[in-house]
This record gives structure tokens, C-alpha cells and sequence, in this order.
């Protein structure tokens, strides 16, 4: 909590601790030294302290780094928070799933240049973007859109641009472990290359 306090101090404003923190579900960590906490819980800090005071702008770097899915779902609930209450929320980052939806700008950047500045449903009608699914299961799966791949190690996986009408269709018929991969940026700058 020092930390909360030394920043709350700088930024001149005041902080009850648990308004901060429970939010975010470091309530128990309150009392931790930074050092022990993980780094999903080092991160999730750096969102308490970016709110510090109710800014009008946030600048977030790599703000999905080390989280688990249910914190990263948790960070995006909070931006999109963030966004109904008129916020300006600037997020650099390689990995842009779960930012389309909420997005009104997507700017893409390669060696400090702008590639490409397009709306988020622009960018997706270009890119077409592939996911891959993948499947831990005893039976083979048969689908109707995307293409499959089996692997000797009991895992299967379905490459795919519909994620949502995939994943519909397999989640009846798969008993197993689903891991699902999207695509990087440096795949999406790819591509806008070979469209531009």
C-alpha cells in the first residue's frame, strides 16, 4: 500500500485503499512488498496506480502482459469501463485480441512509422485474421469451416478466420482441453503489407 500512498501524494490526491484495490482482486496483497507479488499482480498494480486520481488520458503499455485469461477478461472490462466514462485510452501492444471490439482507432506501427490508421472494422475486413484452435481430445473432430490439422500427440488443431462460429460448432462435439491462438502482430503487419 506505500506505493499506492507515494503516488496518491505525487499525483495530490487522496486514496482509500480498498476502492483501489479490491477492483482488481489485490486486496490480499495490500500489505506485500512489490517483489513478492507475480507478474499478473505487478500488472494489475500498474492499472491501479494509472487510475490514481481519475485521469482524462491513460497510456498503457503491453497492458495484457502476464495476465492469465481471467485477469486479462478483467482488464478489458475495465478499459471498456474506462471507455464508457468518456476516457481517451491510448494501449501500445503486440497482441491485439480482445482490442478490436473496444477500439475506435487501430494504428499499426513498424520502426517508429505508421503502417496503416483505420478503423477497427477496416483493419479486420483486411485482415482476414487466421486463428488456430487447439484441441486436446481422445476423438478426431470433423468441422465445416477451417482446415484441421492432427498431430501425433493426441492434440488436434483448426485453423480458421470465423473463431466464433468455430468454436460454436466444436464446443457441442469436444471433450477436452481447447487452447485458442491468435494471431501476432508482426502476422497482421504481414499481411497489411501485402495488401498495401
Amino acid at each position: 500500500y506505500q506505493i499506492l500512498d507515494f503516488f496518491s501524494n505525487l499525483k495530490g490526491v487522496d486514496v482509500v485503499l480498498e476502492d483501489v484495490l479490491e477492483p482488481l482482486g489485490l486486496m490480499e496483497k495490500a500489505y506485500a512488498k512489490i517483489r513478492e507479488l507475480s507478474g499478473g499482480m505487478k500488472q494489475k498494480l500498474g492499472f491501479a496506480l494509472a487510475m490514481l486520481g481519475d485521469p482524462d488520458i491513460f497510456i498503457l503499455d503491453e497492458p495484457f502482459n502476464n495476465l492469465d485469461a481471467e485477469s486479462r477478461s478483467d482488464a478489458i472490462k475495465l478499459l471498456l469501463e474506462l471507455r464508457r466514462r468518456e476516457k481517451t485510452i491510448i494501449v501500445s501492444t503486440h497482441t491485439i485480441s480482445g482490442l478490436l471490439p473496444i477500439s475506435d482507432k487501430i494504428i499499426l506501427m513498424e520502426g517508429g512509422r505508421i503502417i496503416r490508421d483505420s478503423s477497427p472494422r477496416d483493419m479486420l475486413a483486411i485482415l482476414n485474421p487466421s486463428y488456430k484452435i487447439h484441441i486436446l481430445t481422445q476423438k478426431r473432430v470433423d468441422i465445416s469451416n477451417g482446415r484441421l490439422e492432427v498431430h501425433p500427440t493426441g492434440w488436434m488443431t483448426i485453423i480458421t478466420s470465423d473463431l466464433i462460429g468455430t468454436l460454436r460448432e466444436i464446443l457441442d462435439k469436444v471433450e477436452g482441453r481447447i487452447i485458442v491462438e491468435e494471431p501476432s502482430v508482426d502476422e497482421l503487419l504481414m499481411k497489411i503489407k501485402e495488401v498495401a
